[in-house]
C-alpha cells in the first residue's frame, strides 16, 4: 500500500521542517511526502488538492507538528492493514462528541464539545489522558487525520466539507461525522508527537485573509462553522465511543 502525506501551508520554511523530520523517521518502503503550499487557499482547499493525488492512504498534517517516534509511517500502514474497518486514524482524538444535553436545550457551540482527548503528545496529560496503545474514538483533532481512500471517497472527500461551508475550523468534526454516518472507523494511535498549535490562526496572514473574503475575523468563522455542524448532523450526535 502507498502512503501519501500532505502538508498544507501558507509557511514554506515551516512545512519543510515537518517534512524533513517525517522523512527522517520514515520506514515504510512506499510513502511520499508532499507539501501544499497556497497562500491564497483555505485549508479545506489545500487538503482537497492534495486528496486528488494517488495514495491508497492519505495522511493530512499540521505544519506544526513535531514527530519524534522512528518508524510512524510503518505503524500506521500496519495498523491500517489488519484494520480494514479502520476508515481513519490520528496522532489525538477524543472518545466523545457533544455533550448529553445536545438538542434538548437552547443551542451552545459548547455542546459541541470533544470529551476524554486522547494522545500520546509530549505534554500529553496537558489536553486528557496518554495512551500507549491504539485506542477507537469519536472525533480526530485535525493535526493529523490519516483516511483509508475508500473511505475518503465514499464521503466524498475534503470537497464535501468544502460544500458544506466550512474552510478552517470543524472540518475534523465533519470528516468524523461522515465517516460514522458510512459506519467506519476511528482510531487514535501512540504516536509520540508534539503539536505546537495556533500558528496560522493566530496569524496577521491569517486575518488580513479572511478579511478580504468578506469575513469578520476568526471568531465568525469559528461560530459559523459550528452551527454548521449542529444542524448537519442531528441524526448522529451526539457520538460516544466505549474504550475497552
Amino acid at each position: 500500500m502507498k502512503l501519501t502525506v500532505i502538508i498544507p501551508t501558507w509557511d514554506m520554511e515551516r512545512a519543510s521542517k515537518v517534512r524533513d523530520q517525517l522523512e527522517s523517521l520514515s520506514r515504510w518502503e512506499d510513502t511520499d511526502i508532499l507539501i501544499m503550499l497556497s497562500p491564497n487557499m483555505s485549508a479545506v482547499d489545500n487538503m482537497a488538492t492534495g486528496g486528488d493525488l494517488p495514495g491508497d492512504i492519505l495522511m493530512f498534517i499540521h505544519d506544526d507538528v513535531e514527530v519524534y517516534e522512528e518508524g510512524w509511517d510503518s505503524k500506521i500502514m500496519k495498523f491500517m492493514d489488519k484494520h480494514p474497518e479502520c476508515g481513519m486514524v490520528g496522532f489525538g482524538g477524543a472518545s466523545g462528541l457533544g455533550t448529553d444535553d445536545l438538542y434538548k436545550t437552547r443551542y451552545d457551540y459548547h455542546q459541541l464539545a470533544r470529551i476524554n482527548f486522547m494522545s500520546n503528545l509530549r505534554d500529553a496529560e496537558d489536553h486528557g489522558q496518554r495512551i500507549t496503545e491504539p485506542v477507537p474514538c469519536a472525533v480526530l483533532d485535525g493535526f493529523c487525520q490519516i483516511i483509508r481512500r475508500e473511505a475518503y471517497n465514499a464521503v466524498g472527500g475534503w470537497r464535501a466539507i468544502k460544500s458544506m461551508g466550512l474552510q478552517f475550523h470543524c472540518y475534523d468534526t465533519a470528516m468524523a461525522c461522515m465517516l460514522a454516518e458510512k459506519g467506519w472507523g476511528v482510531w487514535v494511535l501512540p504516536i509520540e508527537c508534539h503539536h505546537l498549535g495556533g500558528r496560522t490562526s493566530c496569524s496577521p496572514q491569517y486575518d488580513g485573509w479572511l478579511r478580504k473574503q468578506g469575513i469578520k475575523g476568526d471568531k465568525q468563522v469559528h461560530e459559523e462553522a459550528h452551527k454548521v455542524i449542529y444542524n448537519r448532523f442531528k441524526a448522529i450526535l451526539p457520538l460516544k465511543v466505549r474504550i475497552h
